[in-house]
């Protein structure tokens, strides 16, 4: 090679050496609008969650609570900011072992079966085809149905994702569900771009819709992996949090 053929390969490695750099930074995006409920009237919510894959950890956050996964070390720590608390939790993650007792027998009673319904739509989000799916949680309380946008194929390393976080994250994302519920979400294949969710509680209709926003290789931020060190730890969801999920 020539002094100019070797300026343009470093160049070309360079510039792709670039876009490798950082951690696959991925932006929620949640919708709910306003609606009653038990007469009284909730405002339009909005609100963004961030989540972070690093090799074998990831972090996901929002206004209210963060999660940062280990993989290697096989721990979840469940924070929650508004109770400056966290949970260690040993994956895989059995969520309903770390409600206060008395969640936990009401969440039994009122488990919800699950239905999941492949269709043959489809529905482009960030330029990705996903593959839309019919998502159905019922209950004694509430029936809750969902339009969930799924891709195996999305912008970054689906198949790292999928290996070390993917469980943990439905465990959190779906805290209603034991184990044999989480097997039945398993049938959405891939990583979930987009939700649109209605709900019936006991007669009210909720709606709410989550979508990727954008999906970058970014610098992680500093306190990625950090519990703040006034956070108090518990072996227990504490009582008192149960509404700041």
């Amino acid at each position: 090679m020539n002094k100019h053929t070797n300026r343009v390969v470093w160049l070309v490695l360079f510039c792709f050496g670039i876009q490798l750099i950082g951690a696959d930074h991925i932006v929620f995006e949640t919708v709910t609008p306003a609606h009653e409920i038990m007469g009284q009237q909730r405002p339009e919510t909005k609100s963004k969650t961030h989540l972070w894959l690093d090799g074998t950890k990831a972090v996901s956050e929002n206004s209210a609570q963060k999660t940062i996964i280990d993989f290697e070390k096989g721990v979840a720590n469940f924070i929650l900011h508004g109770a400056q608390a966290y949970v260690p939790m040993k994956m895989p993650i059995d969520f309903w072992s770390y409600l206060p007792d008395m969640v936990r027998e009401m969440s039994e009673k009122m488990k919800p079966t699950v239905s999941v319904v492949a269709t043959e739509e489809t529905k482009e989000i960030l330029g990705t085809t996903c593959k839309v799916y019919e998502l159905t949680f019922a209950s004694s309380l509430t029936t809750m149905t969902s339009k969930v946008y799924a891709t195996e194929k999305p912008p970054f390393d689906y198949s790292n994702f999928a290996n070390q976080f993917e469980d943990a994250f439905n465990s959190l994302k779906f805290p209603m569900l034991d184990r044999e519920g989480l097997d039945k979400v398993k049938e959405v294949k891939g990583f979930i771009m987009g939700l649109e969710m209605t709900m019936d509680l006991m007669g009210t209709a909720m709606t709410s819709s989550t979508y990727v926003t954008s999906i970058a290789k970014e610098d992680l931020p500093k306190d990625a992996f950090v519990i703040p060190a006034d956070y108090k730890e518990y072996e227990k969801l504490p009582q008192a949090a149960m509404g700041q999920r």
